[in-house]
């Protein structure tokens, strides 16, 4: 709950309390915000779950995996690589298309599949490349992709 006589004030602590994320239907950060939004309820489910946690990081890299092999032969698909330093729990699945190589883009596959009751989000710039840390860094945009 949020106190004030200026709801401008409360209009910016609640964007920077749900991590600044700008109405976009991709994740999109100008500013750096939090998230600290965890009643003792929600802290003590988050406790019982570290008993399964390796249960669900196992299925997250099984479902990631099923993706990467039912695309992994059609041109224009890419996936995310795995760094050599350490091991992703695989949260999310991220596919890059090319579309002069796919023949449809992002916007296009994320709309079919939704018609299919899946969940696609197109990922937004990273921080990094986004305003949140000064200049943007001249790269190919993955938001596009």
């Amino acid at each position: 709950m949020y106190v004030s006589v200026s709801i401008t004030l409360i209009d910016r602590a609640r964007f920077l309390s749900q991590q600044a994320r700008n109405p976009f239907p991709h994740y999109e950060h100008t500013e750096i915000g939090f998230n600290y939004r965890m009643s003792n309820v929600l802290a003590g489910i988050g406790r019982g779950q570290l008993q399964v946690l390796d249960d669900r990081v196992r299925r997250k890299r099984e479902i990631s995996d099923f993706y990467e092999n039912a695309f992994k032969d059609l041109p224009g698909i890419e996936f995310m690589p795995q760094a050599d330093y350490g091991i992703p729990n695989r949260w999310l699945t991220v596919m890059l298309i090319t579309p002069e190589l796919f023949g449809a883009d992002r916007e296009s596959v994320r709309l079919a599949w939704r018609q299919k009751t899946l969940s696609p989000v197109p990922c937004g710039n990273p921080c990094i490349s986004s305003r949140c840390s000064g200049p943007p860094i001249p790269a190919v945009s993955l938001a596009v992709r």
